[in-house]
């Protein structure tokens, strides 16, 4: 599939990014749908980008959009875990805040440069499914941009 930039490494590294950017902490009971949440979170990012060009320039801006609006829905801790696999248990809690505080930094710096790179974009959400014991949600997502190839984006949540 066609990417964001010219660089493969980048582009496995954004989708990374974009895709884990969506992946709520924890769902509650009488909280918004996931695709609500993800639908909210989006908007607000991509809103304030596209109506001040201005944010795009300014990487602190950005930055703390990014951090207000999205950050809180990702279980940094959950996807260190799941990132570092069998190797998670073999580190010292030390190592392993030390890891996730480094990852936030990796994903908010990622999504960050993604937003720069796709402008004049749209969000679409295709889909979205729901486990039969509601505790876990898929949404299938794609990022459409004037010009440039789409970015499809499916994210996972769960209680």
């Amino acid at each position: 599939m066609p990417g964001i930039t010219e660089d493969p490494k980048m582009n496995r590294l954004c989708r990374l990014a974009l895709t884990l950017a969506f992946w709520p902490t924890l769902l509650l009971a009488n909280a918004p749908s996931p695709a609500n949440i993800l639908r909210n979170a989006t908007d607000e990012v991509l809103a304030e980008p596209n109506a001040a060009p201005a944010v795009r320039q300014d990487p602190d801006k950005l930055n703390r959009l990014i951090e207000t609006h999205i950050l809180p829905h990702v279980d940094f801790v959950g996807l260190s875990r799941l990132t570092l696999g069998k190797h998670w248990g073999r580190t010292t809690r030390q190592q392993q805040a030390e890891f996730v505080r480094k990852f936030r930094t990796l994903l908010l710096r990622t999504y960050s440069a993604s937003l720069t790179e796709y402008t004049e974009r749209r969000v679409e959400y295709l889909s979205s499914t729901m486990s039969a014991d509601e505790r876990r949600a898929g949404i299938r997502t794609r990022i459409v941009a004037n010009g440039k190839p789409p970015i499809a984006i499916n994210t996972a949540s769960g209680k």
